[in-house]
């Protein structure tokens, strides 16, 4: 069974590419605009996701608000959720900066596909392999 990942990401170019690259990992996922409609889905179905992608600036809730909210939730099966924040701020590239805002990892923007395959792998113990070309978000 393919891992299940939910992207969270406001920008609608980042959206569509960042799904193509988890299609060609062969990876099921679901985009959402921002970190409320992140919030909203998984109170609708906690159990669907492996992994969280988290963009960090979004409007309405910021992927730091919406990772707050993940970490606090009363439900084990959110709160225990791998949330990857995905930036290309490099401060946050820094374990010292992400961790302590309840991230688990950092995927550098643009995204490349090696790394998208390492975290993807890490957070989910899947072996996936790319089905087309290697493409940056």
């Amino acid at each position: 069974m393919a891992a299940k990942v939910l992207v969270v990401e406001d920008d609608e170019l980042t959206r569509f590419l960042m799904g193509e690259m988890c299609r060609a990992l062969g990876l099921d996922c679901e985009i959402v605009a921002d970190g409320q409609n992140c919030l909203d889905r998984l109170q609708a179905g906690p159990v669907d996701f492996d992994l969280v992608l988290m963009d960090l600036h979004m409007p309405r809730v910021s992927g730091l608000e919406a990772t707050k909210a993940i970490r606090n939730s009363a439900d084990y099966f959110v709160k225990a959720l791998p949330v990857v924040a995905v930036t290309a701020d490099t401060h946050w590239h820094e374990r010292s900066q992400y961790e302590p805002h309840g991230f688990d990892s950092v995927l550098p923007k643009p995204v490349e596909m090696d790394a998208l395959t390492a975290i993807v792998a890490l957070y989910t113990g899947q072996n996936i392999g790319i089905e087309s070309p290697s493409r940056t978000v």
